[in-house]
């Protein structure tokens, strides 16, 4: 028995000491958690206070008290609103006295004044604690700091607020601009005297440059919000200096300016980045020189500085001989709306933003935009940029003739004659130079020289005598002869005999590319008549009148009508005018339609509500649906395609952007333009229904763009069966498509890694398949 009753009362010291020791574990882990709510409470960034049920401090933590520089013995048993400045103290009590009766959380929005009298808006919750009677027997209160949230969502707010109004802006502005702009364009191709094509030519120069002001403001606007956004896509840099020169040449007029281009014959043909935001940036730079130069040069450089891993350093440098900028003046030269000086301002004209989008443009490019300039000297801007390099060069540089062509070449201008040279020299041509005929009969033997040459260039700006003298010794069935002239001064080759005319005259700022497709059409000895006053970018085939297609045009602006109508009957369109959404769908049965141009805001059924309704209707999901739109909010721009509009044309229309939009997206005319696949095989597969084929065509696209970076990094990481497999995928696709030359390079691609051949073997042949799969994407006019 006693041996019974010392085993329980050991047992029961036992269970007496585990209760103990948990008991005591147990106050440490609530002191443990004490603790760490007291640290969050006391090291919190905002003001955490706890009060009794009638209001009164109980405690506060150390945010609060630093704050208001008070120590917490100040706060405690005081009402809150006693100890602090609110603007609204009849709300803090007004909400203080609600959670009480209906025990529950309440937040809401309180000013207090600080120390320093700013004033600052807070975010507060009062959270009551309530006893087992659900009787409050304290409430906290937590108080966030929400003032610069608030004012960044105001700017946020003012921002927005402010886009949509210079959109709307916009869109009141482009709409009468775009009749404007549109009958002054079919008005320029009727007979006009020289009078009145030349009040014709201040209209349109006048609307365009509004247009420019219009836009600069919206990408300024654009650039504030933080919502100016860059394409990443691949261009051609030598397209974008030759539309660069098309542009330029109208802005030179009949000021005595050189605009010379100085390109590196080096640089990569195709790169990766925004070429619209690029050439942007280049013609405000050309824009500005061209404005402050009264005589002398503008230079146009481009030089490769550096070339691999996958990137080329591109520096451009535009320098002029104009008026120079002081260096007070280079200080604000970056400013928004504020030119060098107001006289300046008075003088040229101009928004003052120029600079600064380019500035900003540059360096959201990863440049950075430096300037150099000297008063009464001249001035220099420049820049140098990352552009990323395709995984395969898909085209080799050309050369004209078999390197044997020689040509003589009279420019009295130096850097023009440096540009000349250096451009010829990398058609590989043999090039002989002088600065008139005078230096030239001093060289060896020049009458052999004249009679050997294929091509005689002559810049008539400055060698009009020059032409003269050395035509008259020139083979005319042999030797070609070009003119280089600006647009203002190619009456000059008028003035001279007929025996005396050139075979081409090229319009001034003579790019790569402008040059070389000249020298390819005189050594093809195409026709050229009447070319001499065309940049050679203009000669195009007369504009084919027969039928290619009905069109609706939805618009409810009658001159907007009548200039769509106009532009589209040139190029040999039949269009049906409506007036809003409702006769569209009125007329969708009427006969097969090939587009329909979409004005977005119209009477009765807007366009939005038009597209929604005709793409319910699968019959008519094949008709292209392009919005006609003066408004370029980005969101009204996304809202049209997620609706399933094809297409976005903005006020004012261009003649050649419709076109180009029509052509893209008119299945069968856009299909002339692809290359590598055999769309009649395609066609019959399908069933004639040439509407499937952007989709199809588009889904490649997308798939096999990077194929060749895939593959080496499933080759790298050793899953060569997942390679494998992509590659007979690769080759089921080509088949599909009847891509014979794409079939037969995935099939050598295919044997090369089923035999297991080292990386030298697979890796060209992975680079061939690479080149045809981008051949095809280059020519397809769906790809994104």
């Amino acid at each position: 028995m006693l041996q019974d009753v010392i085993l329980d009362f050991t047992i029961i010291c036992m269970l007496f000491f585990l209760v103990i020791i948990r008991h005591q574990a147990d106050i440490r882990r609530i002191r443990t958690s004490e603790e760490r709510y007291r640290a969050l409470i006391d090291y919190s960034q905002d003001f955490i206070l706890s009060m009794d049920s009638e209001g009164l401090i109980t405690s506060v933590n150390r945010k609060l008290c630093s704050t208001f520089e008070r120590p917490p013995e100040y706060f405690n048993g005081k009402r809150f609103e006693e100890v602090v400045f609110m603007q609204s103290p009849e709300l803090w009590e007004q909400y203080l006295t609600y959670t009480k009766e209906v025990r529950q959380p309440q937040q809401f929005e309180l000013s207090l004044t600080m120390p320093d009298g700013s004033i600052r808006e807070f975010s507060t919750t009062l959270c009551p604690l309530l006893n087992v009677g659900s009787v409050p027997l304290q409430i906290n209160a937590f108080i966030h700091d929400i003032t610069d949230m608030k004012k960044r969502k105001e700017a946020d707010e003012a921002n927005q607020a402010k886009s949509q109004y210079l959109a709307r802006m916009s869109h009141e502005i482009r709409t009468p601009l775009n009749g404007i702009i549109g009958l002054s364009q079919l008005l320029q191709k009727t007979e006009l005297t020289p009078l009145q094509k030349d009040y014709l030519d201040k209209i349109n120069s006048s609307s365009q440059a509004l247009i420019g002001l219009i836009n600069e403001v919206l990408d300024f606007s654009k650039i504030e919000a933080g919502k100016l956004n860059l394409e990443h896509v691949n261009f051609h840099l030598e397209d974008l200096f030759k539309r660069l020169a098309d542009t330029i040449s109208f802005i030179i007029g009949s000021k005595p300016v050189e605009v010379i281009f100085d390109i590196d014959p080096d640089l990569p043909l195709t790169v990766i980045g925004d070429p619209l935001r690029l050439e942007q940036v280049l013609l405000n730079l050309c824009n500005n020189a061209i404005k402050f130069t009264s005589k002398g040069h503008v230079l146009l450089q481009v030089q490769l500085e550096d070339a691999g891993s996958g990137e080329a350093i591109v520096m451009f440098s535009l320098e002029d001989t104009g008026i120079g900028i002081s260096l007070e003046q280079i200080a604000k030269l970056f400013s928004p709306f504020i030119q060098a000086e107001a006289s300046t301002s008075r003088k040229y004209g101009g928004s003052g933003l120029g600079l600064v989008i380019s500035k900003h443009l540059v360096e959201s490019m990863k440049g950075r935009l430096h300037v150099e300039s000297w008063v009464e000297k001249g001035s220099r801007f420049y820049f140098s940029l990352p552009l990323e390099l395709p995984p395969v060069e898909l085209e080799t540089k050309a050369l004209l003739g078999d390197g044997e062509l020689s040509v003589v070449v009279v420019c009295a201008q130096p850097l023009l004659r440096k540009s000349l040279y250096s451009m010829l020299q990398s058609f590989g041509m043999q090039v002989l130079m002088a600065e008139g005929q005078e230096e030239w009969m001093k060289t060896p033997d020049p009458p052999s020289a004249l009679e050997a040459a294929r091509f005689l260039i002559v810049d008539l700006e400055e060698a009009t005598g020059s032409a003269r003298g050395l035509l008259k010794h020139v083979n005319r069935r042999f030797t070609k002869v070009l003119f280089i002239s600006t647009l203002h001064a190619r009456e000059r080759s008028a003035a001279l005999n007929p025996e005396l005319m050139a075979d081409y005259t090229l319009i001034k700022p003579v790019s790569r590319s402008s040059l070389y497709q000249a020298l390819e059409m005189l050594l093809k000895d195409r026709s050229t008549e009447g070319s001499e006053s065309k940049p050679v970018h203009t000669l195009k085939p007369k504009p084919s009148q027969e039928f290619r297609g009905h069109i609706i045009v939805a618009e409810d602006n009658e001159i907007n009508q009548l200039v769509v109508e106009g532009l589209l009957h040139r190029k040999g369109y039949a269009v049906t005018k409506v007036e809003h959404g409702a006769e569209v769908l009125n007329r969708m049965d009427e006969q097969a339609w090939d587009a329909i141009f979409m004005d977005l805001h119209m009477p009765v059924l807007d366009g939005f509500e038009t597209t929604k309704r005709i793409r319910e209707q699968s019959e008519y999901n094949h008709i292209p649906i392009i919005a006609l739109t003066a408004n370029v909010m980005k969101q009204d721009l996304e809202r049209c395609l997620s609706i399933g509009m094809n297409d976005i044309v903005t006020k004012p229309l261009e003649e050649e952007r419709l076109v180009r939009v029509l052509e893209k997206w008119i299945p069968r005319l856009a299909l002339q333009s692809v290359q590598g696949v055999n769309l009649d095989k395609m066609l019959r597969q399908m069933g004639g229904k040439s509407h499937i084929l952007p989709k199809v065509l588009s889904k490649f696209c997308q798939e096999y763009r990077g194929f060749q970076s895939v593959l080496e990094a499933e080759l790298a990481q050793g899953d060569a069966a997942a390679a494998k497999r992509a590659v007979h995928s690769l080759k089921g696709v080509a088949a599909t498509l009847y891509a014979e030359t794409l079939f037969l390079a995935v099939v050598a691609l295919e044997e090369a890694l089923q035999d297991d051949q080292k990386q030298e073997a697979w890796g060209e042949k992975l680079c061939v398949v690479q080149a045809e799969i981008g051949r095809i994407i280059q020519s397809v006019p769906w790809s994104y």
